[in-house]
């Protein structure tokens, strides 16, 4: 599942270049636009996780390899594996795992 949030992140923010990624993402993922409290949580998640990474790059590329993925031009390791970690939580929402 994690290779499928590495491919999840890096659509979003290919698609994207970082605005509005979180909206693409779950719209990709759920097919639906999320409400504004969703991207509050999506974005305090990130930031969170963006900090952790910092503090522990080994974790950040552990993940990305992990994830089979490349970081993307203009993200930095950390900042990509915190967007996986996010997809991650994306992909396991009921809403998604639950699709008819």
């Amino acid at each position: 599942f994690i290779e499928a949030a590495g491919g999840l992140a890096t659509r979003a923010w290919t698609e994207t270049g970082g605005e509005g990624e979180l909206v693409r993402a779950m719209r990709l993922a759920i097919s639906r636009t999320p409400d504004a409290r969703e991207i509050r949580v999506l974005e305090r998640l990130l930031a969170e996780e963006t900090r952790r990474f910092r503090a522990a790059p080994a974790r950040a590329a552990a993940l990305i390899e992990a994830a089979r993925a490349s970081v993307p031009e203009a993200l930095d390791a950390a900042s990509f594996a915190a967007r996986i970690v996010v997809a991650n939580v994306i992909l396991n929402l009921d809403e998604f795992l639950n699709r008819g």
